[in-house]
């Protein structure tokens, strides 16, 4: 079902179902979009750069196509995708928040490279524990900053070590003297 030109979804009703594929690249705004709950082949929507108001079947047995979008937020992708997903406008970073689908049946394609979904699984789950690290060693840098112009920025007071060890060194002391 070809529909290019058609800019917006107002009053559009699409069957149900579609046995062949649905193209809709010069549809701005999925606002009051609905999709049909089943694409026998391909879904282009290429000119959409927000998947604001987007809603796309679990399952569609051709290739998804959105290659518009420029942000990845409120993005829901389909369960299976039988071709190939194409979101060349977004890179692996946009997609860290993203579940991606179960199944996609040939490739990924990204403004950062070409990848078949357990590797594009994988090297989000790298890059997610990457940001873990980095979270947890600027939190410890930020305890390691500690000042007595700014003991709140640590958890720890400096004068917390100092008296207690200057206590301890003159204990040593007299009791050094007391025995000599």
């Amino acid at each position: 079902l070809l529909l290019n030109g058609l800019t917006s979804a107002e009053g559009l009703v699409l069957p149900q179902s579609i046995k062949g594929s649905l193209l809709l690249d010069s549809l701005t705004s999925a606002e009051g979009l609905v999709l049909p709950q089943s694409i026998g082949e391909d879904l282009r929507l290429n000119g959409l750069t927000s998947a604001e108001d987007l809603v796309l079947p679990q399952s569609i047995e051709g290739s998804l196509l959105l290659n518009g979008l420029t942000s990845a937020e409120g993005l829901v992708l389909p369960q299976s995708i039988g071709g190939i997903l194409k979101l060349s406008g977004l890179t692996i970073n946009d997609l860290l928040n993203i579940k991606l689908p179960n199944n996609v049946g040939y490739e990924i394609c990204l403004k950062d490279g070409t990848y078949l979904l357990e590797e594009l699984k994988n090297l989000i789950a790298i890059k997610r524990e990457k940001l873990d690290l980095q979270a947890k060693r600027d939190v410890m840098q930020s305890n390691l900053n500690i000042t007595d112009d700014n003991p709140k920025r640590g958890n720890i007071n400096i004068w917390y070590i100092l008296i207690p060890a200057f206590t301890l060194l003159l204990g040593i002391v007299i009791a050094s003297l007391i025995y000599y």
